[in-house]
């Protein structure tokens, strides 16, 4: 879903004028309900930012991105008709970008999440708003997160991690906590990520919301053997 999600909104970001709108064949929706809640509310930020959702459940290979300047969404084959000029966007599974808008074309492949370090901070502040932070952390101490999940991937020793942090010479200038399996709702999410300076976890989708560190924040991903 992120994969769709974050690099439309970078470019999007370049028409902040027109109407724009979410066509997606992909339901919000997951079997996991802490990915349900992340998926509505990550839906719900990207339309109080002015982006409408609209699902479409006959299509299965594409998520189309309607710009419409006129507000009005038609079926794809009909507004590319009858509107040339207005820009369109598509994402496909063959993990290709296009945009097409008068007389350039925009393409990105493989797809980046963001597109410039200005789309995901206007993400940031979407979704974190007085708790979004610009620039690097002020904060005395360097906050060390320790994401943990469950699973074959888990951290093993992650408390041992955590104490030996405590323990060690840094222990006076440095703040350590473990969290495992995280959830609640994308502001609490972000919130967690985006107040750490330095983040350590092993690979897998609770990575996904590494789109809301802060500026020069540190991340150490643990691969498996």
């Amino acid at each position: 879903f992120a994969q769709i999600l974050f690099p439309c909104w970078s470019a999007l970001q370049r028409f902040p004028e027109n109407m724009r709108y979410i066509k997606s064949s992909s339901e919000v929706s997951s079997d996991i309900p802490k990915r349900k809640v992340w998926m509505y509310d990550m839906v719900k930020a990207f339309e109080k930012a002015g982006i409408k959702y609209v699902s479409e459940f006959n299509s299965t290979d594409e998520c189309d991105w309607v710009l419409n300047a006129l507000g009005t969404l038609q079926p794809r084959s009909e507004w590319i008709a009858g509107f040339p000029e207005q820009p369109t966007l598509k994402y496909n599974e063959q993990n290709s970008l296009e945009l097409n808008h008068n007389k350039y074309t925009w393409k990105k492949k493989p797809v980046p999440y963001f597109s410039a370090q200005s789309d995901m901070a206007a993400l940031q502040q979407a979704v974190l708003g007085s708790n979004y932070t610009p620039g690097v952390s002020k904060e005395p101490k360097i906050k060390i997160l320790i994401l943990d999940r469950s699973g074959t991937r888990n951290l093993t020793n992650a408390e041992a991690i955590v104490q030996n942090l405590r323990d060690s010479a840094l222990g006076d200038v440095i703040e350590v906590d473990h969290v495992h399996n995280l959830g609640g709702s994308l502001h609490h999410q972000a919130s967690t990520i985006h107040s750490a300076d330095i983040i350590i976890s092993p690979h897998g989708a609770q990575l996904t919301n590494l789109a809301f560190i802060k500026t020069c924040t540190v991340v150490a991903e643990i691969f498996p053997r």
